[in-house]
């Protein structure tokens, strides 16, 4: 016994033991947090059950039973836990014994139910990366107790933040189909913008993990009523377990860096990844996606002479080819619109966007695009810049990571030809790091919701109408000096997610209604949607039809919604869509359109959004730059560049592993020319991107 008290004694000289009045007095201060959560918890809970209850798609209340009956055991635990561990620590052997257990329990177990709650099934993960995941959290728990020396503390705040991670990742992928990414850190303005629009909810399974995560959390914080000193030999093992944590990280992440063994992430659905691999490990695979390579063999002299290969001719945008000049170019992204006609046949007795489906006399096409149900701005990127996203992340937003001044495209194209370039969104101007990303494409004017003018605009829900927008847009085109050249870009925001009957605000109602046995609110509010922003285009291109101005309207959706899957499949089940379009790129196109009042030349090509820009440019009897000229080139070898595979002149869908030669070293030119245009700005080959001067 004397041999176990002096041992003790040695230990407390490095450690400091907490006392018992303060932890009271912090146990006290805690559980009022403690337990209002635990309420919120379980309402949320009842909510669901009861009504998924009413509407039977549960057969009964037994599972929520098990929410209150561990309400009851985490309130006793609460209360008495404290009273137990007094008891315990008075020998310091069996003190000693339950905190290792304590540990050897704690990181497993949080493990398992933080990855629970982002995949909502029984574990997928291999015991490989299961292992690699509670490695990475003792790293990083190690870190950040060698800092604060007190683990209570540590294994709470640790505990909080990995399910507050875990939670994202579940919400996230519930309202936009993609989990947390490492690049939604360079987003948060954006993301708490639009977050209003999105309502949290609570499952019975879901309750059950975070009351599992709750109870270990408060067993920990009884468990570990100890602290780290600086004495002794603390001062030498707490820096050196900051410096050890730290290298491991470094070093798991440099393994998968090089050898890109640990986590071989699935870039497309990257729940996938996190449900196999883990949450943790694949968010720090994720670290090196925001930088991007030079591709093999790149310099820039490279890049100019991979592009001059193709500009054999003459400017292919000249007057032969296009005897009329809009004064006026309108290009509208719509958020979230597309015609799911492609897909097969919708049930429903109402028509949905009758005007757009009459259009005759206009240039359209299905429209590839690089994301799905989010992601705006990569379309925008793509569309503006004519760089494609097959060579890049597309998790990636080009607007807040990798742009930088200048962003050559189609309003540095229009303004060298005379035009005044105008940008208009009505949302707030820092989303996406448009009022950036918009100066350096020479954009005149960016109006955004803070100097839109008219504070009494229709809304519909929670958004500006596809209407109210046009009116303003209408306003702008009125407000020109007569003979001025216009070009606008607009980004509407009335479709946009989420679609769930808790956003049906300001008296909205859907008005389509679907003839499937299973309700999809979702998917009747967003054809409703549409079919206003078909009504707000056929009154938009009514009032031009009367211009005397010559005037090009350009709209296409940015990306698909994120609605009920099962709606899709009904779709895709009902055998009448369009069979040249595969199954990979099913939810990854929408439409687009290129009306005149004045006679064209009508085109009907599908097209990857990374062509749009230069291919309304050559429409419009624009002068091209080269590089607008070479991805016209390109266009006509290889129309689409998809998410997994390439679309040929010939309508042959190719995966891009099994490209022949030839078309590999085009799309390497393209690579080499992309490249040097959004990343390498010290040697930017500026006069393969811009107009030449007359002067010059």
């Amino acid at each position: 016994m004397q041999s176990i008290h002096q041992s003790n004694t040695e230990l407390n000289n490095d450690t400091k033991a907490v006392r018992p009045r303060r932890l009271n007095r912090i146990a006290i201060f805690l559980g009022i947090p403690f337990f209002v959560l635990l309420l919120v918890i379980t309402i949320g809970a009842f909510i669901t059950q009861y009504t998924n209850f009413r509407i039977g798609q549960t057969p009964s209340m037994g599972h929520f039973y098990l929410v209150v009956i561990l309400d009851l055991i985490l309130a006793a635990e609460w209360f008495l836990l404290p009273v137990i561990m007094r008891r315990v620590r008075k020998h310091p052997a069996l003190y000693a014994v339950s905190n290792v257990l304590g540990v050897i329990v704690y990181f497993p177990l949080l493990f398992t139910m933080t990855q629970l709650i982002v995949n909502q099934d029984w574990m997928m993960t291999d015991y490989k990366y299961f292992a690699w995941n509670v490695f990475l959290f003792v790293c990083i728990y190690v870190f950040i107790l060698a800092i604060t020396g007190h683990p209570a503390l540590t294994s709470v705040v640790f505990g909080l933040v990995i399910t507050v991670f875990a939670l994202a990742c579940y919400y996230l992928e519930s309202f936009r189909g993609n989990p947390l990414i490492i690049t939604d850190f360079t987003s948060l303005g954006t993301a708490a913008e639009v977050a209003g629009e999105y309502r949290l909810f609570m499952t019975v399974r879901l309750a059950l993990f975070l009351q599992v995560i709750l109870g270990l959390l408060v067993l920990m914080a009884n468990l570990q009523q100890w602290r780290l000193s600086l004495h002794g030999i603390m001062l030498v093992l707490r820096p050196a377990g900051i410096v050890v944590s730290l290298l491991a990280i470094f070093l798991f992440y440099n393994a998968n860096l090089k050898q890109d063994y640990f986590v071989r992430l699935d870039t497309w659905r990257y729940i996938r990844t996190y449900s196999r691999k883990g949450m943790l490990s694949s968010l720090i695979a994720q670290i090196p996606m925001v930088y991007v390579e030079a591709p093999e063999g790149y310099s820039a002299e490279a890049a100019v002479q991979a592009g001059g290969k193709y500009l054999s001719g003459a400017d292919p945008a000249d007057e032969s080819a296009a005897p009329v000049v809009p004064e006026n170019i309108i290009v509208i992204m719509n958020e979230s619109f597309f015609d799911p006609a492609p897909l097969g046949t919708t049930d429903t007795d109402d028509e949905l966007i009758p005007f757009w489906r009459s259009l005759e006399d206009v240039s359209k096409g299905i429209l590839y695009v690089p994301v799905r149900g989010s992601g705006t701005s990569n379309t925008e990127f793509e569309v503006l810049t004519g760089n494609s996203y097959a060579f890049m992340n597309s998790q990636v937003i080009a607007f807040t990571t990798y742009c930088s001044n200048p962003v050559y495209g189609m309003a540095s194209t229009l303004k060298d030809q005379g035009y005044r370039t105008l940008a208009m969104h009505p949302m707030k101007a820092t989303n996406w790091n448009r009022n950036n990303v918009y100066e350096w494409m020479d954009f005149d004017e960016f109006e955004s919701i803070e100097n839109w003018g008219d504070e009494s605009y229709e809304k519909i829900r929670s958004w500006m109408s596809d209407d109210a927008c046009y009116d303003r847009l209408i306003e702008r085109y009125e407000e020109k000096d007569p003979g001025e050249k216009l070009f606008t870009f607009c980004v509407t925001m009335q479709n946009h997610g989420s679609f769930a009957e808790n956003t049906w605000y300001n008296g909205f109602t859907p008005e389509v209604d679907l003839n499937y046995e299973t309700d999809y609110p979702m998917a009747e509010t967003y054809l409703t949607l549409i079919n206003r922003s078909d009504q707000a285009l056929k009154k938009l291109i009514a009032h031009f039809e009367k211009a005397e101005e010559p005037t090009m309207i350009v709209m296409f959706g940015d990306h698909q919604p994120w609605i009920e899957q099962e709606y899709f499949d009904h779709l895709i089940a009902s055998g009448t869509g369009d069979d040249k379009i595969p199954e990979s790129e099913h939810f990854f196109f929408t439409q687009y359109i290129i009306w005149t009042n004045y006679d064209q030349d009508v085109l009907e090509k599908d097209i990857s959004s990374n062509y749009l820009g230069s291919l309304v440019l050559e429409k419009a009897g624009a002068q091209l730059t080269d590089y607008e000229r070479f991805t016209l080139a390109l266009m006509d070898m290889f129309p689409v560049l998809g998410i997994d595979e390439v679309c040929d002149a010939q309508g042959n869908w190719v995966p891009y592993s099994e490209l022949p030669e030839e078309a590999q070293t085009c799309l390497l030119d393209y690579n080499y020319l992309g490249y040097n245009n959004t990343f390498d700005h010290r040697n930017l080959a500026d006069s393969f991107f811009t107009i030449p001067d007359p002067a010059a």
